[in-house]
């Protein structure tokens, strides 16, 4: 899937030679879809990961398919969403 591109740490649009960036934006999709809360996108009031409500705990036994889900339904194919004792989250 190809869209416009966003810097990492500030959100800006990636503007090069003039004119923004039109590349893939898979990983960009993901980011945003497990990032966001629920209900801050109008058209898809159920999408959203709220990786921020789990800083401080662990994620539940079921967030990894539901994350999964979500991807899927935002247009990503993924495979499989794991979350390590760490913490980490791993998308493949």
């Amino acid at each position: 899937m190809n869209g416009l591109t966003t810097y990492e740490n500030c959100g800006d649009l990636a503007i090069e030679g003039g004119g923004c960036i039109v590349a893939g934006t898979e990983a960009q999709t993901i980011e945003h879809v497990l990032v966001a809360n629920r209900g801050e996108w109008r058209e898809h009031p159920l999408l959203g990961g709220e990786i921020r409500r789990m800083q401080h705990g662990l994620a539940g036994r079921m967030w990894a398919a539901r994350a999964r889900q979500m991807c899927r339904e935002a247009g990503v194919a993924v495979n499989r969403v794991t979350v390590s004792d760490n913490g980490k989250i791993t998308v493949e």
